[in-house]
C-alpha cells in the first residue's frame, strides 16, 4: 500500500513540474541548401546519338535555396553508374562508347552538407562500322588503342578509342590485328604482349568469353595467347598464336575451336621453332596448303591437303618434295627473317632468309616460290634465291610489303622506304620522311617514323585493291594517341623502274600510333 502511493505521489509530481515549464525559445534555428534538378532534359526524354559522331549536350537546371557559389558544389555525369564522363555542370560529350542502351545519372554534390541530388536519362547509342579502316595501335602510356576511319557515303568519320569504355581490360603493347573474311567465325581479333581478345565484327563490342583461350579445346594447354600472324583463307585459317602454328577448317557458326599446334613432324610432336609468317596460295579459292618454315632445321616444310578440292588438312608438317635433282632451295640452311604474300600469278610467296651471325645486306636472301594446287596434284615450283647484296639496309628492315604484279618488294627503316626488284637485283630509296618527304604543319618540317605496313590479304577476285600498300607513320613530337598517319601508294606499271605514288585522298591524320591495321568491307 505505500509503495503503491509513492508512485501516484510521484507521477503527480511530474505532472506539476511539466505544467510549470517554461519555453525560453534559445533554439538556434537554421535554414537548410536545398539543391534542386529540374525535369527539362531528363524527364519523358531519350537521347539516340551515333557512336564516335555525336556529340551530347545537356544544359541541366539547377536551382539552389541558398548558397549560390559554384565552387560549392561537385559535378558528376556517370554512364551507367560507374562509368564518369563529365564533371562540369553542363555536359558536352563527344560520343565515343559501343553500340548498346545506357543509362546517365546527373549527380550534384552539396559539398557544406554532404547532400547528393541525382537524376537519370536514357540514352541509346547507335555506331556505323561497316566498312572503313580498322587502326590497332597505342597511345602515349603504352595502352593500345582502336581507332577507326569509317567511310559514311561520302564521309569519313575518325571514330577515336573505341574500347574505351568497354569490359576489357587494359591492353599493352598491342601486335596483330586480325579481320577474317569468312563464312564461319567472323570474330575480329586484337593481339596484344597482354593476350587476345575478341569483338563482333559489326559492333566492335567485346563477345561473352572475349579471350582467345575460350577459342581453345583445351584450355590448360593455352599460354599467353599472343596473337603474331593471322590468315584467311576461304575455308581455312592459319595463326600463329605464342610462336606456334595452328591451321584448321575455318570455325563454323563457333562451334568448332582451335585444337593442337601444328609445327611438328608427323609421329614426332616436339614442336620446332617456326618462322611467324606463312606462304600460301591467295589464287585458288579452294587451296588449303600453307608453307612454314622450320626455324631449328632450317628448312621449308608445307602443311594441308593435296586435293583439288580442298578437304581437310593434316595436323602436321611435311618435307617439300624435291622435284629438281641436287636442288636445295628448300632446305637452305639459313634463318628466318619474314615472309610476304602476294596475289602476283608468278610469284605468290616471297621469304627472306639470312646468314646466321649476319651483319649486312649481302648476309640475306630472297626465296620466290609458288604454291600450285591443280587437278593434276599438289606442286611447289621457285625461283632461284638471290642474295640482295643491292638492297640498302635490308638487314635493319622492320615491315614488308610487296607489289601483286610485279616483282618488286618493299621494305622499311626508321622514316625511310625502299623498294627492291627481284628481276633487276636493283633496290631504291622510294620515300624519306626524315629528309625530303617530310610534311609540314604550320610551317615547320615534321619527321615521321613508319610504324606499319599493311599488304592487302584478299583471295584473288575477292580484292577490292588493285596494286597497293599502306604504311602508318608517326610523330614522335605529338602525343601517340593522336600522332598517327595513314597513306596508301600504288605501284604504277613502269618495266623500267621502281615507281610509287599516293594514291590520292588517301592519306588520314590524328590516328594512334599504328601497330596494326586491317581494311573492313
Amino acid at each position: 500500500m505505500k509503495t503503491r502511493l509513492l508512485i501516484i505521489c510521484g507521477l503527480l509530481g511530474g505532472m506539476v513540474f511539466h505544467s510549470c515549464y517554461k519555453d525560453l525559445g534559445n533554439y538556434d534555428y537554421r535554414e537548410i541548401n536545398e539543391v534542386m534538378i529540374g525535369e527539362a532534359g531528363f524527364v519523358d526524354t531519350t537521347y539516340n546519338y551515333v557512336s564516335f559522331v555525336d556529340t551530347l549536350r545537356i544544359t541541366p537546371e539547377v536551382e539552389n535555396s541558398i548558397i549560390q557559389d559554384p565552387d560549392n558544389y561537385e559535378f558528376r555525369w556517370i554512364l551507367n553508374g560507374k562509368d564518369e564522363i563529365g564533371y562540369e555542370k553542363d555536359l558536352i560529350w563527344p560520343v565515343n562508347r559501343p553500340q548498346g542502351g545506357y543509362t546517365l545519372f546527373f549527380r550534384i554534390k552539396d559539398k557544406s552538407t554532404g547532400v547528393v541530388v541525382t537524376r537519370s536519362v536514357g540514352v541509346n547509342l547507335i555506331t556505323n562500322f561497316s566498312n572503313g579502316w580498322l587502326v590497332w595501335g597505342e597511345n602515349e602510356n603504352g595502352e593500345a588503342q582502336l581507332d577507326m576511319l569509317a567511310f559514311v557515303n561520302n564521309d569519313t568519320l575518325l571514330m577515336k578509342d573505341i574500347l574505351n569504355g568497354s569490359e576489357l581490360p587494359v591492353l599493352r603493347k598491342p601486335t596483330f590485328l586480325f579481320l577474317p573474311i569468312s563464312i564461319g567465325d567472323n570474330a575480329i581479333q586484337l593481339g596484344s604482349e597482354d593476350g587476345t581478345y575478341k569483338l563482333d565484327k559489326n559492333s566492335l563490342t567485346p563477345l561473352e568469353d572475349a579471350h582467345l583461350k575460350y577459342s581453345f579445346w583445351d584450355l590448360s594447354s593455352v599460354g599467353n595467347c599472343v596473337l603474331q600472324n593471322a590468315n584467311q583463307m576461304m575455308f581455312f585459317r592459319v595463326e600463329t598464336i605464342d610462336g606456334n602454328l595452328y591451321f584448321d577448317n575455318d570455325r563454323f557458326g563457333g562451334y568448332q575451336k582451335i585444337g593442337n599446334p601444328s609445327n611438328h613432324y608427323k609421329g614426332d610432336y616436339e614442336l620446332f621453332k617456326m618462322g611467324n609468317k606463312v606462304g600460301f596460295d591467295f589464287s585458288s579459292p579452294s587451296s588449303s596448303v600453307i608453307v612454314v618454315y622450320d626455324d631449328d632445321n632450317k628448312c621449308f616444310l608445307y602443311q594441308g591437303s593435296t586435293s583439288p578440292m580442298g578437304g581437310g588438312v593434316n595436323g602436321y608438317c611435311a618435307p617439300i618434295p624435291n622435284i629438281i635433282v641436287n636442288d636445295d632451295f628448300w632446305t637452305p640452311g639459313k634463318d628466318f627473317v619474314t615472309a610476304i604474300n602476294s596475289r602476283n600469278v608468278m610469284i605468290s610467296n616471297y621469304t627472306i632468309l639470312k646468314n646466321p651471325g649476319s651483319s649486312s645486306p649481302s648476309d640475306y636472301y630472297l626465296y620466290p616460290y609458288k604454291i600450285n594446287v591443280s587437278f593434276s596434284g599438289l606442286e611447289f615450283t621457285h625461283r632461284n634465291p638471290q642474295q640482295l647484296t643491292n638492297a640498302e639496309d635490308i638487314d635493319k628492315a622492320e615491315f614488308f610489303a610487296c607489289s601483286s604484279r610485279k616483282t618488286v618488294i618493299f621494305y622499311t627503316v626508321g622514316s625511310r622506304l625502299y623498294g627492291y626488284d627481284y628481276s633487276t637485283a636493283q633496290g631504291k630509296l622510294l620515300l624519306d620522311f626524315e629528309g625530303k618527304d617530310r610534311i609540314t604543319e604550320d610551317g615547320q618540317p615534321v619527321t615521321e617514323v613508319i610504324t606499319a605496313m599493311w599488304n592487302e590479304q584478299y583471295i584473288m577476285g575477292m580484292s577490292p585493291f588493285g596494286d597497293e600498300f599502306y604504311i602508318g607513320l608517326y610523330n614522335p613530337a605529338k602525343p601517340a594517341s593522336s600522332a598517327g598517319r595513314l597513306v596508301g601508294y600504288r605501284v604504277i606499271d613502269n618495266p623500267n623502274d621502281i615507281v610509287i605514288e599516293e594514291i590520292p585522298d588517301n592519306s588520314w591524320k590524328g590516328l594512334c600510333k599504328i601497330a596494326s591495321m586491317a581494311y573492313k568491307s
